[in-house]
């Protein structure tokens, strides 16, 4: 739930874009600039980005993967 600023020209991440979550600034310093400062100034855009939902899912693959195997294992 941390905004994201993708300091590059593209992106193959497009849904983290297209969802909210992240914003392509590119790698004019000035676009860099004017959008983190927007970010740290102005917490309506913070929280907007911030709630976008998260199109990679969880953060937790590691872990539900883990569990996957422990079940799979234990019920052999």
């Amino acid at each position: 739930n941390v905004p994201v600023l993708i300091l590059r020209e593209t992106t193959e991440r497009s849904q983290a874009v297209t969802c909210g979550a992240a914003k392509l600034v590119g790698v004019s310093a000035e676009r860099i600039i004017s959008a983190t400062q927007k970010l740290l100034t102005e917490p309506e855009a913070y929280e907007k980005m911030q709630s976008a939902e998260n199109p990679f899912g969880d953060g937790r693959a590691g872990e539900h993967i883990r569990d996957i195997i422990v079940r799979y294992f234990m019920n052999r």
